[in-house]
């Protein structure tokens, strides 16, 4: 079968892919991927944070760790959570622009990359919250 003339927009027909929509796919495919890398790399600045704060501040104010200013590793956590927090709702802002440029008709309004990089953002501001103001179990 000759190729379609490309100037000539083409039609639709049931049952076959749209022109292009393996592109369109593959470049979906791998925003989801990019996501995914900046929700991993923001858990471990998260995670980093929490146990500096969660480990060192209580190694300093049982006297086993000595000559550190008292605020500087709860300071240095925060730091990395609030690094963790602010890349991950980037990624996420920066995930949803793509996709809706790349959207295809019937996509979901919400991948599943989207909302765990908005819950994980949501968990990190809530350990944030509590580790600033010393509230709640953390």
């Amino acid at each position: 079968m000759p190729d379609p003339d490309p100037e000539r927009p083409e039609t639709k027909l049931p049952g076959k892919p749209e022109r292009g929509s393996l592109d369109l796919e593959r470049t979906r495919a791998a925003l989801e991927r990019t996501l995914l890398a900046w929700i991993r790399t923001a858990l471990a600045f998260i995670g980093a944070g929490f146990t500096i704060v969660a480990v060192l501040v209580s190694l300093v104010e049982q006297g086993r760790i000595t000559g550190l200013r008292p605020h500087a590793s709860r300071n240095l956590g925060l730091t990395l959570i609030g690094l963790g927090i602010l890349s991950l709702l980037g990624a996420a802002v920066q995930n949803r622009r793509a996709a809706r440029r790349t959207a295809i008709r019937g996509d979901p309004e919400w991948t599943l990359g989207f909302a765990l990089a908005i819950l994980l953002a949501l968990l990190g501001g809530l350990i944030f919250w509590g580790l600033l103001f010393r509230a709640g179990p953390f």
